[in-house]
């Protein structure tokens, strides 16, 4: 019996053993592709495609071949080659599985991004009917002692953008050990991975689920630029055209709240990197290498911190075009391509479910909201980059370069109320050597800084010049050294100094030199915004020169080429112009700025004074100019002292002191200036102009003071002018038509010296203002004066108040009366104070007074008993003018109309005749009978000539040569007397 049951036992134990390796080799993998096949069908409505299915009983290994699960549009979206599980013996009698080895060999996702948004994958989280979890099940535990993934590939596509992305990463490499749901284990992971460009990562460590956490390492080699920008293009403004990033580091996770995600990236390295604003031809920014060493990254706590950014190599290429745009303002423009919105998108109105920022707001029921996060990167280090600056606004284009420029910063943080530091150096083969430090922070405007500069090209700056003037600067190189501050308020400060050496302006239409110096360093300078001053300590100008010209329409060549040539200036720069010309002054200082200048040291200086208006052109220049202005403020009760030397046209010296305020809008001046011995024969053009004669020979010396007060000019000119000489005559519309030689000679002392005192006013606000030209017109009001009233100068100088060359007789009269005596007295002085005046004498007698006394002279002699009768006795004197008048005309001959009636009214009682009228009527026929002839008027005109010559000559100091006797001519009773007007020749 036991050995029958023996044999029973042994073949039921055979044909257990025969059905189980036949429901192990056949069975399973026959359910097994059952069920997968079904749930696919049931719970996604799709077809499942599989290989070959094999299961070994005895090793407890199922191997499954050629897996294919396709997605929504037919593509396969899961897949592998190759699927291998070694279950452990445990896995018969525990709920779940444990497994001593998976392997997944070419395992192949498909991750697609639909064009409403949606992903794919997610339609494997919404299987159909499923039934709801009671939430009493038991979670399956899972045990793998190795799970190894090989030469997988994740290919992803985005169709939700305007323009389809799509990558892949293979292949992917994948290790897990001793995973457990049950917590227990260490849960070793490690996964690599590689895009087809070359692009490598890995990520491997262990995690726990109770409580949840996970450490391990990372790896990103070799990304391309082109990468990221290829699928975030539609939301950047910009493209990266190169460049790779390499990362390695740490990660530390652990759930709760005082836990959270942590990394350690122990460098991020970018190297020969480029970016441009798409459609571009060329990047804008360049990157050689750029490496953040040791970043820390608490996301619980919101904190980066970087120990180490180290950049080496690049360019920035800065570029302003003719519309005035900045090129690097195309990087915060918005993206040029958008996705379109799918057609079943949720609207705009509905809010998109987004993961909350780090600064989200906290949701209803938390405490707290995030903090913000603050990034910190102590040492920033930045050397070897080149920086290129073109700007096309103006013509030609301005072209800069600074090469190599190296920048550190030191305690960089955005924290609130914190400071870092910057410091930086350049050098361009145009800007010389910068060196700049610099103090501030994100959140405030304040900032302190020092900023060098030396061998600054200003020269490079003549599109500038070029495009608001029409100078033509061809060198100058700029030194400086200041101190700047910004205080939180706003508050902008800046101290230091300046020099510029070697600068040369041309006027580019004459091709002459406008202003130039050998050095001209400004020192102690010093600038506040509110309220705003300027204050200069010292400026000091070493062989400084400058050019005016008056142009012949009149206008100065200064205000002409600092306006720009019509046309020129691009608009951008005429519109930048205009709105500057329209702002106000800060409402803080209505006063405008208020500026002083301590000290100003002239040494070498020269100018060059051209007038083009003149003709011929006149020209002066001022040479050897040393000396200075101290005190100089815009203050309108400051006075600055002048005290200047030099030479006018090399050989006069010129000295030029005072007091002013140029500084001021009220404007003062009290200056003093004088030359000595400037040839005249330099102002020709002048003379000629306003005078109409050119000079031949004569110095000038000038000792004048000006007293300019509210833009009044008042005056007080002392003129000394030897030897002048007038030439020929110069044909001039604006010369006064006047003896302005008869002028100079009465003007000239018996040295040949004209000493002329010319006082002077005039508005500075006149636009027809210029000094020389109201010299000049002043001078000739002068002589103008002179030679229309010669004989006013000479009364004075011969210490008369009367008109000396007027000299009145008595009728009939040679005799000088003792006022006419005084006047010849006076003239003959004057005449010995001006040897080059030569004198004419009129031979002048009266027709009528000189003519009536000489006729009664000789009535009186031929009836002298007339004059024994007294005037009182008119009927006496009747009747011997009665019998005269018979004698001389005849008793036939009826008497004159009055006398006819004395002797009817002698007849009558009681009647007074009248004798006087009949006398006087009697008398004027007498003479009339026997005038004076022109005889006796010449000798009494030339008695006259030789009482006047006696009288001027008699002394002996006057040449008879220099006094003339002219021709005789009558002239008309003066209040009784008889005048002789002598004039100059």
């Amino acid at each position: 019996m036991r050995s029958r049951g023996g044999r029973i036992g042994l073949i039921a134990f055979v044909l257990l053993f025969v059905a189980y390796t036949v429901l192990g080799f056949w069975l399973v993998p026959r359910l097994v592709r059952g069920n997968l096949q079904d749930l696919a069908r049931e719970q996604y409505g799709r077809e499942l495609q599989v290989g070959e299915i094999t299961f070994n009983p005895f090793t407890l290994v199922l191997d499954t071949r050629n897996l294919s699960f396709p997605d929504a549009d037919g593509q396969q979206l899961l897949g592998f080659d190759r699927l291998m599980l070694n279950f452990n013996l445990s896995s018969v009698w525990i709920v779940g599985g444990s497994f001593s080895d998976v392997e997944l060999e070419r395992p192949y996702v498909r991750v697609l991004l639909r064009n409403d948004g949606t992903l794919n994958l997610a339609d494997l989280a919404n299987p159909k009917n499923v039934q709801p979890s009671t939430g009493e099940e038991k979670t399956p535990r899972i045990d793998i002692a190795r799970l190894g993934v090989a030469t997988g590939r994740v290919a992803f596509e985005d169709r939700a953008r305007a323009e389809t992305f799509a990558t892949e990463l293979r292949p992917i490499t994948f290790e897990l050990r001793d995973f457990s749901t049950g917590g227990e284990s260490g849960n070793a992971y490690a996964l690599r991975g590689a895009s087809v460009d070359g692009e490598t990562f890995s990520w491997g460590g262990n995690f726990a689920l109770e409580p949840l956490s996970s450490t391990g390492k990372f790896e990103v080699g070799a990304l391309k630029a082109t990468t990221i920008w290829s699928y975030l293009r539609e939301a950047l403004p910009f493209e990266f055209t190169k460049g790779t990033l390499d990362l390695n580091g740490e990660y530390f996770f652990t759930a709760g709240d005082e836990g959270g995600l942590r990394f350690n990236i122990h460098r991020i390295g970018v190297k020969d990197f480029g970016m441009r604003p798409p459609g571009k031809d060329h990047d804008y920014v360049e990157v050689a290498s750029l490496a953040l060493e040791e970043t820390d990254v608490a996301v619980r706590t919101s904190r980066v911190n970087i120990a180490r950014v180290r950049l080496d190599g690049g360019a920035v290429r800065v570029a302003r075009d003719a519309e005035g745009n900045i090129n690097l303002s195309e990087f915060a423009a918005e993206p040029t391509a958008a996705s379109e919105p799918a057609a079943d998108a949720p609207p705009a109105s509905e809010p998109a479910t987004t993961d909350a920022p780090a600064t989200a707001q906290p949701a209803p029921g938390t405490t707290a909201a995030r903090p913000g996060w603050v990034v910190a990167a102590p040492d920033i280090a930045i050397s070897g980059v080149q920086i290129s600056l073109e700007d096309q606004l103006v013509k030609p284009a301005a072209n800069f370069g600074l090469s190599p420029v190296t920048l550190t910063i030191t305690g960089f943080t955005t924290a609130p109320n914190s400071t870092f530091k910057v410091e930086g150096t350049a050098k361009g083969e145009q800007a010389g050597d910068l060196k700049f430090a610099m103090q501030t922070g994100l959140d405030t405007p304040a900032f302190t800084a020092h900023v060098e500069a030396s061998e600054f090209n200003l020269a490079a700056l003549q599109p500038y010049i070029a495009a608001y003037t029409q100078v033509a600067l061809n060198s100058g190189w700029l030194q400086t050294a200041m101190d700047l501050e910004n205080s939180a308020e706003g508050v902008f400060t800046a101290k230091g100094d300046v020099t510029v050496l070697k600068l040369n302006a041309v006027d580019p239409a004459l091709k002459q030199d406008l202003v130039k110096w050998d050095r001209v360093t400004a020192s102690g300078i010093e600038y506040a915004s509110q309220p705003e001053r300027l204050r200069i300590a010292t400026i000091d100008a070493r062989a400084p020169y400058a050019r005016l010209i008056i142009a012949p329409d009149q206008t100065l060549n200064i205000s002409r080429l600092l306006t720009p040539t019509p046309g020129s200036a691009p608009p951008a720069v005429q519109t930048v112009k205009n709105v500057e010309g329209e702002r106000k002054a800060p409402g803080g200082n209505p006063g405008g700025i208020r500026m002083s200048i301590g000290q100003i040291k002239v040494q070498g200086g020269s100018a060059n004074f051209a007038d083009y208006w003149i003709t011929p052109n006149y020209a002066v220049s001022l040479q050897e100019l040393n000396g200075g202005i101290s005190g100089l403020s815009s203050d309108p009760k400051s006075r600055a002292k002048v005290d200047l030397k030099g030479r006018v046209d090399r050989y006069a010296p010129a000295e030029i002191g005072g007091t002013l305020n140029l500084l001021s809008a009220d404007l003062y001046t009290d200056m003093h200036v004088k030359f000595d011995g400037v040839e005249m024969t330099s102002v020709t053009p002048y003379s000629g102009h306003f005078a109409g004669y050119a000079i031949e020979k004569g110095k000038l010396s000038i000792d004048v003071s000006y007293l300019v007060e509210n833009r009044q000019l008042t005056a007080k000119q002392k003129f000394v002018i030897d030897q002048l000489t007038l030439g020929e005559r110069v044909e001039s519309p604006d010369a006064v038509k006047l003896p302005l030689k008869l002028a100079v000679a009465l003007l000239k002392d018996r040295n040949g010296v004209i000493d002329i005192d010319l006082p002077m006013s005039g508005s500075l606000d006149d636009p027809q203002f210029r000094l020389g030209p109201l010299i000049w017109k002043a001078f000739v009001g002068l002589l103008t004066k002179i030679a229309t009233s010669p004989f006013t100068l000479l009364a004075k100088l011969g210490g008369s108040n009367e008109e000396i060359n007027q000299i009145e007789f008595a009728p009939g009269s040679a005799v000088l009366e003792p006022a006419a005596q005084e006047r010849m007295t006076a003239l003959a002085k004057a005449l010995g104070q001006r040897p080059s005046l030569e004198l004419e004498v009129p031979t002048a007698y009266s027709p009528d007074a000189d003519g009536k006394v000489l006729a009664m002279a000789k009535l009186n002699a031929r009836l002298p008993a007339l004059a024994q009768i007294p005037e009182t006795d008119q009927a006496a004197r009747f009747d011997l003018l009665r019998k005269q008048y018979e004698k001389e005309f005849g008793s036939k001959i009826p008497l004159p109309a009055t006398a006819a009636t004395i002797p009817e009214l002698r007849k009558q009682k009681g009647v007074e005749p009248p004798y006087l009228a009949a006398n006087e009527e009697l008398v004027k026929a007498l003479l009339e009978k026997q005038p004076a002839t022109e005889a006796e008027l010449g000798d009494l005109a030339r008695a006259r000539v030789d009482a006047i010559r006696a009288a001027l000559l008699g002394s002996g100091e006057i040449d008879a040569n220099r006094v003339f006797v002219l021709g005789i001519q009558p002239v008309a009773e003066v209040s009784g007397k008889v005048r002789v007007d002598l004039s100059l020749k």
